[in-house]
């Protein structure tokens, strides 16, 4: 009875890898807009640098204040250890 289940796990999983990822739509920016309002300072901060700068919820997440650089003074650098695109 393993033997099968494991065989039958094995061709799913092959056929999920030969499919790729599933794409994913973006959020309606009305559905955004909604949830805004009800979020708090800093998780606002979050969304806003989620959509100027197009990173995921966990690359942004583990940002901390030691971790951001005044460059200028309307400047600001932060070096992100995880990105899509590191």
């Amino acid at each position: 009875m393993d033997a099968i289940y494991n065989q039958e796990v094995s061709a799913w999983y092959a056929r999920r890898q030969r499919r790729g990822p599933r794409k994913i739509a973006p959020v309606p920016e009305a559905h955004i807009d909604a949830i805004c309002r009800h979020l708090h300072v800093s998780l606002l901060a979050l969304v806003d640098l989620q959509l100027a700068y197009g990173a995921r919820p966990d690359e942004l997440a583990g940002l901390r204040r030691h971790g951001i650089n005044m460059v200028d003074h309307n400047l600001q650098e932060a070096s992100l250890t995880q990105h899509k695109t590191a």
